[in-house]
């Protein structure tokens, strides 16, 4: 019995000699090749941590994600999507720019201009999702708070 368990990396043709022997000096010889479809694998979140920053300062941070689809060459996008989380409102991120981080699909950047009103904690939730399945399947969620620190601020 052969039992093959492919990985990510063996997508394609998996090639395997084999020899046999009775133990009386006879063998026989032959090849196998197996064949590997890949399985989407969902991207992962990585690097998401908590922040502290002073209000009327900038803060900048990347997000990045892990897809290993990618890493073996699978023609795959990735789409970043955040939200608030603290009820202050679902899409209320006025002070936030994300942007794609150049040419890399994995990363994007993200820029806080942090003002008096923002002043105490923020929740944000970040979604990456490599478009396949259903809505809410292949994707990874991740949650942060920014704190906003105050500061004095001239009357």
């Amino acid at each position: 019995m052969v039992t093959f368990l492919p990985r990510n990396k063996d997508v394609g043709s998996v090639y395997v000699n084999m020899t046999v022997t009775d133990g009386f000096g006879s063998f026989v010889y032959a090849e196998m090749v197996f064949h590997v479809s890949n399985v989407n694998n969902p991207p992962k979140l990585v690097g998401i941590r908590d922040r502290t920053v002073k209000e009327d300062n900038e803060l900048r941070f990347k997000v990045s994600a892990k897809d290993e689809d990618l890493e073996i060459g699978i023609e795959n996008y990735l789409v970043f999507s955040t939200n608030r989380t603290d009820g202050v409102g679902d899409d209320d991120l006025p002070n936030f720019r994300f942007e794609q981080d150049g040419s890399d699909p994995t990363r994007i950047n993200v820029t806080f201009n942090p003002t008096n009103e923002d002043v105490g904690d923020i929740y944000v939730e970040f979604r990456v999702s490599d478009g396949f399945g259903a809505p809410g399947e292949w994707q990874d969620v991740r949650s942060m708070r920014i704190t906003v620190l105050n500061t004095n601020d001239a009357p």
